[in-house]
């Protein structure tokens, strides 16, 4: 398309006055920022549709989200617990498990009547990613309020 503008301009160039060749490249320019603001626009209605398409998948899948309650934990007999691995929530001391959080877990555990299970990840996303799809009941980790 540049190239039969190209062309345009040389024949008006040998053929007319210098103001048809202003004119020429005057409508070259219009027709080039014309074409830059469409192209504009479709990127940004790209870009707007692509966020909505992962809006609509995220409530999809929070719809989905099985909701278990007490009476269910106590009826399948033991807590699903996610916790990290280190020096003060759990740990194994000759073959032991020990630490704050699961001395706590297993005091809840033990007030409820059912067994404690204990899961361990270092993964913050992947312990919420477990709670939501329902694989464990319960993240025991320290956090802190930002």
């Amino acid at each position: 398309m540049l190239l039969c503008f190209a062309f345009i301009i040389r024949i008006f160039n040998k053929i007319c006055c210098r103001k048809a060749f202003q004119f020429v490249n005057w409508m070259c320019t219009h027709i080039i920022m014309q074409l830059k603001i469409i192209l504009f626009h479709f990127f940004i209605i790209l870009v707007c549709l692509c966020c909505t398409s992962k809006r609509e998948d995220s409530s999809r899948k929070t719809a989905e989200v099985p909701v278990v309650d007490l009476n269910e934990i106590r009826s399948n007999g033991r807590l699903v617990v996610i916790t990290n691995f280190n020096s003060t929530d759990y740990f194994i001391y000759r073959g032991q498990p020990m630490g704050y959080q699961y001395e706590l877990l297993q005091e809840l555990a033990d007030y409820l009547g059912i067994k404690l299970d204990v899961i361990v990840s270092d993964d913050l996303e992947g312990s919420f990613n477990c709670l939501i799809e329902g694989e464990c009941n319960l993240i025991a980790r320290n956090l802190q309020r930002s």
